[in-house]
């Protein structure tokens, strides 16, 4: 899932580059991320603890302020085409 920042994004108020970091293992995230225009900035080594005190690698992805606006458009096709597709298959699972 896109972290807080982007988040924020998405709701206008907009950072210079907004960033996430993802678990090093999510690679769908990082793929979605790359996909809408995320620039990959580097790899945070064993920086944080989850709950069972194991150390976290974390790789940082970004979003220029000028980059923003395609990012955006590409995100929103991909959650609208994502919506529409869920629709399409509930609507098929209901009259079969």
């Amino acid at each position: 899932m896109a972290g807080e920042p982007l988040q924020v994004a998405l709701r206008g108020s907009i950072a210079r580059a907004p960033n996430t970091r993802l678990n090093h293992s999510c690679l769908r995230s990082q793929a979605a991320i790359e996909r809408i225009g995320g620039k990959f900035e580097g790899v945070l080594r064993a920086r944080r603890m989850p709950s069972d005190f194991t150390a976290r690698t974390s790789r940082r992805y970004s979003i220029l302020e000028s980059k923003w606006p395609e990012a955006k458009r590409r995100l929103m096709e991909r959650l609208q085409r994502s919506y529409l597709d869920e629709d399409a298959t509930q609507r098929n699972f209901m009259w079969n």
